[in-house]
């Protein structure tokens, strides 16, 4: 997976595997996500972030919503 695709495909191909995808995932939501957790725990937004893809990478496979 090389060019930016549609996100749901991005989610569908990260949970069959494809590292490729998974690294377009982080890419594309780690910034968001930095920012939203900035204004919720300050200093400690890396940290959260951190803890945050961990849950991700292990139940990405499981994921359902939207």
């Amino acid at each position: 997976m090389s060019a930016p695709e549609d996100p749901d495909a991005v989610v569908r191909a990260a949970q069959n595997g494809d590292e490729d995808a998974f690294r377009q995932l982080y890419r594309l939501q780690q910034p968001a996500l930095l920012r939203y957790l900035r204004v919720l725990v300050g200093e400690d937004a890396e940290d959260v972030a951190s803890e945050a893809w961990l849950q991700i990478a292990r139940d990405l496979r499981g994921f359902s919503g939207t």
